[in-house]
Parts: C-alpha cells; sequence; structure tokens
C-alpha cells in the first residue's frame, strides 16, 4: 500500500511504513491521536494498514488509538 505523508505525520511513523513496504497514497487517512507517542501512531497505522489493505483506496479513513472510521469518497 502506498502513503503520502503531509508535515503532521512525524518521521518515525513513515520510517515504520516503509519498514512495511506501504509506500505513498491510498485515499485520505486522518491519524487522530495527539496523546500517543510517535512509536504508538507508527504501530497503529500500519497494524490499520495491513488490517485493512486496499478497502483504504478511495476512501477517508480515520485512525484513532482504539477506533477506526472509514467512509467511502465519492466517485
Amino acid at each position: 500500500m502506498r502513503f503520502l505523508a503531509d508535515l503532521n505525520i512525524e518521521s518515525q511513523v513513515i520510517s515504520h511504513l516503509r519498514e512495511k513496504n506501504h509506500k505513498a497514497s491510498a485515499g485520505i487517512v486522518l491519524v487522530r491521536m495527539a496523546k500517543s507517542s510517535a512509536a504508538e501512531k507508527a504501530h497503529r497505522v500500519a497494524g490499520v494498514a495491513d488490517e485493512m489493505g486496499q478497502r483504504l483506496v478511495s476512501a477517508m479513513t480515520v485512525i484513532e488509538a482504539h477506533a477506526v472510521r472509514r467512509r467511502e469518497l465519492p466517485k
């Protein structure tokens, strides 16, 4: 899966995704984990990407510490 990260994502999250062979963008993923460490965010985002796979494509996904919400984007 490919991801495009903006400046609000810690480099540790991006590095972890790259280590798991996730490379650039697929839909929209919003990470709402302000109280979590970069390591916790990296583990959570990679886990959701592994679990949801192609379901992230053409969708807006919000990842929180204990929840994930997903909505299809209009075609």
